[in-house]
């Protein structure tokens, strides 16, 4: 996995390029890869399934991209509708300012 910033001034302390040893050391670890290679080995899918499975997830994803592009911004009182936490922890009223 590459985290690269082109911006400058948006520089992220927590961001940056991992080096060859640690993307194979977290690519062992991907759950993902470990329930593809669980389910093939116990004949729980084939990989024509695990195919259609990640088509039919890029497909589901794409929808909701052209969703997201589509929709009308929110406005400034909607941004912490349906968010789980306090919104006076990010500095935002119950009014939305």
């Amino acid at each position: 996995m590459h985290i690269v910033d082109t911006a400058p001034e948006n520089i992220d302390a927590r961001l940056r390029r991992f080096v060859s040893s640690e993307k194979a050391r977290y690519a062992a670890r991907d759950p993902i890869t470990a329930l593809k290679k669980y389910m093939l080995r116990n004949n729980l899918a084939t990989e024509a399934d695990l195919k259609a499975i990640k088509k039919n997830i890029d497909e589901v994803v794409e929808d909701a991209v052209e969703f997201a592009d589509e929709s009308p911004v929110p406005s400034r009182s909607q941004l912490l509708e349906n968010v789980f936490a306090d919104p006076k922890g990010f500095g935002i009223g119950p009014n939305g300012k």
